[in-house]
């Protein structure tokens, strides 16, 4: 298998936004893969810094980098629909701005979907990791984004569980063709873009999880999406205006999805109260989810 595998292309889509501090990072970690068969397809959401000239520099000196739009697109979830529209390969992954990937992450994913598919029908499938925590300086927080968040990432193994709380986090996603022909084009609202690949392709198809920490996942003040943060900040995101903004805007959605009953809706209200509380888990904070349930009574 080993000897094949080079010849498979492999399609990485990097969403970006304002990432000047960090992309380059992502982008040398991406290029210097021990699995070199790639294109990298960046779209940038309209960057105001530096990011645009970073992203047509490494356009200039690499071909296996397409930079295929750097107009507005409307969001983090347009604008990954915007690259996994523009992928042609068989096999397909996501990318933030401000990690850097474990050397042999795409080989080793793709090693895990050939095997999986040897003798099978190409059904939709996808592949997701665990995390290493680090902080801005690339010091180890923690070696298990799923220990560290109090997180059973096997839960996403199950469509009972996805359905309404899912933690496959998109960066350390792979997914084949099928997989991605039955995601496009993406059914808006959405709370979130790696909910709705891991949910859909469950839903007719498998998808694996490697016990790897293939993505040195960075946190610091400026990340688009995701982030944990430690105790000590907890006043200051329970003071965070836009923490409020951006969830007030994910339960809006939920409350406009057509053809979706009330207690599905309750699922994903609980879901995105749920995916703002560090390390939180039912068994954890059974009060709380108490709580958050009894306020769900409210009408969707």
């Amino acid at each position: 298998m080993d000897a094949d595998l080079h010849k498979i292309k492999v399609d990485v889509v990097l969403a970006c936004y304002n990432g000047e501090k960090f992309i380059a990072e992502q982008i040398d970690s991406i290029l210097n893969q021990s699995h070199k068969n790639i294109s990298l397809i960046i779209t940038d959401d309209g960057s105001s810094d530096k990011t645009s000239n970073i992203i047509e520099l490494y356009q200039q000196t690499d071909n296996r980098v397409i930079v295929i739009s750097k107009e507005r697109a409307g969001g983090v979830i347009q604008n990954f629909e915007r690259g996994l529209s523009a992928s042609s390969s068989d096999y397909i992954m996501l990318s933030d701005q401000d990690d850097i990937w474990h050397t042999d992450k795409i080989k080793i994913c793709l090693e895990k979907a050939v095997k999986e598919e040897c003798g099978k029908e190409n059904g939709p499938l996808l592949i997701y990791s665990d995390l290493c925590l680090v902080n801005e300086r690339l010091d180890v927080i923690s070696t298990s984004f799923y220990q560290y968040s109090g997180l059973n990432p096997e839960r996403n193994l199950h469509i009972e569980n996805l359905s309404w709380m899912g933690s496959v986090m998109g960066c350390t996603i792979l997914m084949n063709r099928a997989a991605l022909n039955l995601v496009l084009p993406f059914r808006y609202p959405l709370v979130m873009h790696d909910h709705w690949l891991a949910f859909k392709t469950l839903e007719s198809g498998r998808i694996f999880y490697l016990d790897k920490p293939l993505v040195y996942y960075r946190q610091h003040s400026e990340n688009v999406s995701g982030g944990l943060g430690g105790n000590k900040n907890i006043f200051k995101r329970m003071l965070d205006v836009n923490r409020y903004r951006q969830m007030t805007k994910r339960v809006d959605a939920v409350r406009s999805m057509n053809n979706v009953d009330s207690f599905t809706k309750k699922m994903f209200f609980l879901k995105t109260i749920i995916k703002s509380i560090p390390r939180c888990e039912t068994i954890k904070y059974p009060v709380l989810f108490l709580l958050l349930f009894m306020f769900s009574k409210r009408k969707f």
